[in-house]
């Protein structure tokens, strides 16, 4: 009796193992890389609040374009992080990591451009209101 429950037990360790041992295997190419995103680059920036311009005060927009500058100094950083990380990989083995990476970059570049727009958007209708 004893013996058999030495085996099971040996057994339910090996099985464990070897479930352990294949979860490792199906990560993608790319899992590890967005951990060391996080590390190193932490989350993306938030992106400022613009007031609506057709409604906002002087000091609304003053305190707003405050915030897209600070946002765009953020971004410009988060970016340069993002670049030393893909200069750092290697060539074919990583090209997923590097495929992410620069939809990462990207993606930073279309928000900004949405954050500025919306913001001249805000001002321009400011301005029309006087």
């Amino acid at each position: 009796m004893k013996l058999r429950r030495n085996i099971i037990t040996a057994l339910c360790v090996n099985l464990a193992i070897a479930a352990a041992a294949t979860a490792a295997d199906t990560s993608t190419p790319t899992d590890n890389i967005t951990g060391v995103v996080l590390q190193q680059c932490g989350k993306l920036p938030a992106t400022p609040t613009v007031p609506n311009g057709n409604t906002a005060t002087e000091q609304d927009l003053v305190t707003a374009m405050k915030d897209v500058k600070a946002y765009q100094a953020s971004v410009a950083e988060y970016r340069t992080c993002l670049d030393q990380i893909s200069a750092g990989l290697t060539a074919e083995e990583d090209e997923p990591k590097k495929t992410l990476l620069i939809s990462l970059h990207n993606r930073t570049v279309d928000d900004e451009t949405q954050v500025g727009d919306l913001f001249n958007s805000a001002v321009r209708a400011f301005k029309g209101r006087k």
